[in-house]
């Protein structure tokens, strides 16, 4: 995608409702959102599913078949797809990431601890990220649910997040977190060693309030739900400000997707049963 000159115009917008295995389902609650393969998947979080969209967003399939199989109903809030078509669900109604194929085959559950509130995940090369937000941490483990370490410490008496919502990774493996009430952008290496920080409190070019989800295209493009001022932010890799898109045109968006070329932007709408895609 070209930025010069960066504007809102060239876009159309496409409105989900809903899709599903039943006639006329709608959505309940549809949270994380992420683009593999072209083909959009939200979780579906209230009709207990993970919905794979096709090209034309009807429901090519549907994950979650897992009745009976958990001590509580599962809730899924974030997926994640590995290099292996492995998808690893977060279930933040049982405290767990269930990794399964297409199938629904269940292959491993991570268990996470009980004092946990997960919120999103991410896949780095081996190991799966979690953001505990109101335990102001990021988490990180292995593949295979070993635990290996946290971003927790405090420094100078400050936590180093104030509700760390989401995370996203680039193809530098550089981990972005949003740091919702700090109002920035956090930066840190596959160690979990912080390397910088971009975005402030405002409403000005190079500023944000309460920043949401995080995703990336194919050229690093950093793009963030800029949740408090009704808009899309961009950042370069180095996290050097270029451009908004969308100011106004939604309320409040807060889970967002993009496509490699970054030529498909979903978005959650002002309805909480809505997403938007903008497609160029």
């Amino acid at each position: 995608m070209a930025f010069k000159g960066l504007t809102n115009g060239g876009w159309s917008k496409f409105i989900l409702e809903g899709q599903g295995p039943s006639p006329g389902q709608k959505f309940k609650d549809p949270c994380g959102l992420t683009f593999h393969n072209d083909r959009l998947l939200v979780c579906d979080k209230d009709n207990n599913i993970v919905q794979i969209l096709n090209q034309d967003y009807t429901c090519g399939k549907v994950l979650g078949s897992f009745s009976g199989q958990f001590a509580k109903p599962f809730k899924p809030q974030s997926v994640a797809v590995s290099k292996d078509n492995h998808y690893f669900i977060l279930d933040v109604n049982n405290k767990q990431i269930i990794v399964c194929d297409q199938n629904n085959k269940v292959i491993r559950i991570i268990t996470l601890p009980a004092n946990i509130n997960p919120y999103c995940i991410a896949l780095l090369k081996g190991f799966v990220l979690v953001t505990d937000v109101k335990g102001h941490r990021l988490l990180k483990y292995t593949v295979t649910g070993q635990y290996i370490a946290e971003v927790n410490d405090q420094v100078g008496g400050k936590r180093p997040f104030s509700y760390p919502y989401f995370v996203a990774v680039n193809s530098k493996d550089v981990i972005m977190v949003s740091d919702h009430f700090n109002h920035c952008i956090k930066c840190f290496d596959t160690d979990l060693n912080y390397l910088y920080k971009y975005g402030h409190r405002g409403t000005g070019d190079s500023q944000l309030y309460h920043p949401g989800s995080i995703a990336v295209d194919g050229a690093d493009h950093v793009y963030v739900c800029d949740h408090g001022n009704d808009r899309i932010t961009i950042w370069s890799r180095d996290g050097t400000w270029i451009g908004h898109l969308f100011h106004r045109q939604m309320s409040c968006p807060y889970f967002m997707a993009v496509t490699t070329d970054g030529d498909r932007i979903a978005v959650n709408g002002p309805s909480t049963n809505e997403i938007y895609v903008f497609s160029k």
